[in-house]
């Protein structure tokens, strides 16, 4: 679902009835966050948040088929990174120009084939 500049009153509820969906693209939409309703579609690939006034992320660890995580173009100040590591299938995840001051891994994973 190809939601980008298209929301800035806020994310349709319809959009979390779609349990099948694959790819969501919320992109500069001005959400100041994300439902932690997210964690019912759990079939997500593809998750593409970039470009919002994002601060904090839900608890993202449901969504094990995720292979693609963009939250670059935010405002976030920090990402758990033992919850990046739930993914086994991500391939990469965007995190530039935020605030981040940490990635709370205690020890960084390492990733096949990915982009961190």
């Amino acid at each position: 679902v190809d939601l980008a500049d298209k929301a800035p009153g806020g994310i349709p509820a319809w959009v979390w009835t779609r349990r099948n969906l694959k790819v969501l693209n919320l992109r500069n939409n001005l959400l100041k966050s994300v439902p932690s309703i997210i964690q019912d579609l759990a079939n997500i690939t593809e998750l593409y948040l970039s470009h919002n006034d994002i601060a904090k992320l839900p608890v993202l660890s449901r969504l094990r088929a995720l292979t693609h995580l963009d939250v670059g173009h935010n405002k976030l100040h920090d990402v758990i990174g033992w919850e990046l590591t739930h993914f086994s299938h991500m391939r990469s995840a965007v995190l530039c120009r935020n605030e981040i001051k940490s990635l709370g891994f205690g020890e960084t994973p390492s990733y096949t084939n990915s982009t961190v």
